[in-house]
């Protein structure tokens, strides 16, 4: 069970159908162009199975499956890995809602929840979901990765 706390909600409108989101989501030649040099691991989309986002042979983030609706909605529990300070937080959720909008749009949403308080996860999260998130649209969009100075 994921423990109740604070919440981000996050969101972005990408130029993309639901499937081009998904695969931008799911597929690690993408995601580490947008979610901080990390490849995407999972088997199977499917509740149950593991994932983790592995940035040079590292686990920087680790969970499970909880729920899948393709193209649609994922999530996943979500345990950081990338220093100390996070990898001694319970584990929190995060929810990747795809929404189509009329003329070829996706609104593109991310709820993390479940944190016992604000811990320092919940701190990072509130300041590199909206880079990750900018990241993820460049990517979706142009087929590069965003260039930051």
């Amino acid at each position: 069970m994921v423990p109740q706390g604070p919440t981000h909600v996050s969101r972005i409108y990408v130029r993309a159908t639901p499937a081009q989101v998904w695969e931008a989501l799911t597929n690690p030649r993408l995601t580490r162009m947008y979610f901080y040099d990390a490849d995407i691991e999972c088997a199977a989309w499917k509740p149950g199975e593991p994932y983790r986002y592995v940035q040079v042979g590292l686990p920087i983030v680790e969970g499970s499956v909880l729920e899948v609706e393709e193209h649609r909605r994922l999530v996943c529990s979500f345990q950081g890995r990338w220093n100390d300070d996070v990898a001694s937080d319970l584990p929190s959720r995060i929810t990747w809602e795809v929404n189509p909008q009329p003329n070829g749009v996706c609104e593109v949403k991310v709820i993390n929840d479940g944190f016992s308080g604000v811990t320092p996860t919940y701190n990072r999260v509130a300041s590199g979901m909206t880079f990750l998130l900018s990241g993820l649209k460049t990517v979706v969009e142009t087929g590069t990765a965003m260039v930051t100075a």
